[in-house]
């Protein structure tokens, strides 16, 4: 498994952002989920990374094997 994580997460300010973990500051900021995603895989593709969605609410969204996001709860 790898060691580098992004989040996608809401922004404080409204929109999206992609954060890699241990940063204080977002890599990117988006105005849309769809935009953040597209993004954050690219990141996430060139780096090796693992890449988390955090919506809105409770719910998480992970990764699995075929590439797809699964809820996690």
């Amino acid at each position: 498994m790898t060691s580098i994580v992004y989040r996608i997460m809401p922004h404080l300010r409204g929109g999206w952002q992609v954060r890699r973990d241990g940063a204080s500051r977002a890599s990117v900021r988006t105005a849309t989920l769809s935009q953040a995603v597209h993004v954050g895989g690219r990141l996430c593709k060139k780096r090796g990374a693992a890449l988390f969605i955090h919506k809105r609410g409770s719910f998480t969204f992970e990764p699995e094997a075929d590439g797809v996001f699964h809820n996690s709860k």
